[in-house]
């Protein structure tokens, strides 16, 4: 095997298990879990960072977890658009417009905006309180692992739809 199928036969198993799950690959149960887990932690994280009493005792924590969080997402995140051209849909433009293409999926922007205003606090650090609101977009992370709240978006997104055709 060349270097070219090993480069492949990766990202083919990076798109399974982190697209397909499970089912394709027996990490993608392991790899959603742990990303599940993380997810709740972070939440349950932002919970008690906001309460001044655990905020003082176990501040330095939080912003540690807050930091590995923020590794993993991104990983996660350059691992899903980098494996995205073994998607067959995207497997015929450019990879750079397939990649970008997939990129602007609702669900990856609500992946990037989970974790890009991190960055952006780190590259001007400036008091940049509001942009904590926006880790709470990882609670909508959830909505990839969970059929039930993919149905309801639908639902939602389709209402809005009609909404919006009756107003207009």
């Amino acid at each position: 095997m060349n270097a070219t199928d090993a480069y492949r036969r990766l990202r083919r198993e990076g798109h399974d298990v982190l697209e397909v799950g499970g089912d394709a690959h027996p990490m993608g149960r392991v790899v959603n879990g742990f990303i599940i887990t993380l997810i709740f932690l972070n939440a349950n994280t932002f919970a008690a960072d906001t309460v001044p009493e655990l905020a003082e005792r176990y501040g330095w924590e939080f912003k540690a977890f807050n930091v590995f969080s923020v590794i993993v997402f991104t990983i996660e995140y350059v691992l899903r658009v980098w494996s995205a051209v073994e998607i067959p849909m995207l497997s015929r433009p450019p990879r750079g417009q397939a990649r970008l293409r997939f990129a602007m999926r609702p669900m990856m922007i609500i992946d990037l905006l989970a974790f890009a205003p991190w960055y952006l606090h780190w590259l001007y650090p400036i008091d940049l309180r509001l942009l904590r609101v926006f880790r709470l977009f990882r609670l909508l992370m959830l909505v990839r692992y969970s059929p039930a709240l993919q149905t309801l978006g639908r639902v939602l997104a389709d209402e809005i739809a009609r909404c919006s055709a009756r107003c207009l």
